[in-house]
């Protein structure tokens, strides 16, 4: 291979592998442009009415800039099973923790 292959192919990887680190593990934080859903607890524990489960960072989801909290990984899993559907159950369970605070 010529150098310039090998340096136009290492320079995708590179910025490839940015973009996916980024996207699905952003660190501890959340980025400016990314929204904490249920004030960081377990959005599947949300989703199933318990609004008192708080997730970890470890188990982090990072779906359409907004970023969803689990406590466990097997949570994360079961949520992401069914996702859209979870999030709306999760939503509307959050609404009514807030309204009853």
């Amino acid at each position: 291979m010529n150098k310039a292959l090998i340096m136009a192919f290492l320079a995708s990887l590179l910025i490839f592998s940015q973009g996916c680190s980024t996207a699905s593990k952003s660190g501890d934080n959340a980025t400016v442009t990314e929204e904490v859903q249920y004030n960081g607890q377990c959005a599947l524990g949300v989703a199933h009415g318990d609004c008192n489960v708080k997730g970890e960072s470890r188990w982090k989801v990072v779906y359409k800039h907004k970023v969803y909290y689990f406590a466990s990984e097997d949570k994360k899993d079961q949520f992401m099973a069914n996702l859209d559907t979870n999030i709306k159950k999760a939503n509307g369970a959050w609404q009514k923790h807030l309204g009853t605070k």
